[in-house]
């Protein structure tokens, strides 16, 4: 469970010096401490630079592409359409990296992941790491559903509905990340906040899955291909999170 210090325990009678209120600059989460200029660490902003610039040489296809995503969240067929051009397939597929760069920073910049054996390091190296791990999810999942494609248990679906959510994630917690900026949010509150979207989005997204699969699995391949794909994963984080 995280816990949360609004910087230095600062006596009452020494907050104020010299008529100026004396604030802390930073916080500290299981451990973390987390300055609030978190953006000025060199290779922070360094990625921060490179979203920056992916977002725009990319702007067209997000315009394009991340309307319909949403619209996905109320009706599958929106997903279903995507699939069918593959112009559109392609622009979604080369917003994935994009996609993974924003939500590792958010993930970094709020302390979304914050086991104990990543305490201590560098702002920017835990950026990296975040991003490493979220490309390892990824590429733990596609490992698992070529083993059990290799052995004939699943197929391929007509819908890849991960990278969808993928995007979705990135661009819901940029949403937010700015949200809490514009509000002036707390670091507790805006961390609350992204778990509450996410879990809503990891929901839908379970929805829409067992949706389409029912199509293709019997009942049991269903809960296998889900117990093994999309809760395996999910539960190897979330375990490492609280208990590392």
């Amino acid at each position: 469970m995280k816990t949360y210090n609004l910087g230095d325990n600062t006596p009452v009678d020494t907050a104020f010096n010299s008529s100026v209120l004396m604030m802390p600059t930073s916080v500290e989460i299981n451990g973390y401490r987390k300055d609030s200029i978190w953006e000025n660490n060199r290779l922070n902003s360094i990625l921060v630079f490179v979203a920056i610039l992916l977002v725009i040489l990319l702007l067209r296809r997000l315009l394009n592409i991340v309307p319909k995503l949403l619209s996905g969240l109320l009706r599958l067929k929106e997903y279903e359409k995507l699939e069918e051009s593959m112009s559109l397939v392609r622009e979604r597929n080369s917003l994935l990296l994009l996609a993974v760069l924003i939500l590792g920073l958010v993930s970094s910049k709020y302390i979304l992941y914050a086991p104990s054996f990543l305490q201590n390091i560098d702002e920017g190296i835990y950026s990296i790491v975040i991003i490493s791990i979220i490309i390892a999810l990824i590429l733990l999942r596609q490992a698992l559903f070529f083993v059990l494609s290799f052995f004939q248990v699943l197929v391929s679906s007509p819908v890849r509905l991960f990278y969808n959510f993928i995007i979705l994630y990135a661009i819901l917690g940029l949403i937010v990340s700015i949200l809490s900026i514009f509000f002036d949010l707390s670091l507790h509150t805006t961390i609350l906040l992204m778990y509450a979207v996410f879990s809503v989005l990891y929901l839908l997204y379970i929805i829409r899955r067992i949706q389409i699969l029912s199509n293709y699995y019997s009942l049991f391949t269903l809960i296998l291909y889900l117990c093994t794909l999309e809760i395996l994963p999910v539960a190897l984080l979330v375990v490492s999170d609280i208990f590392l």
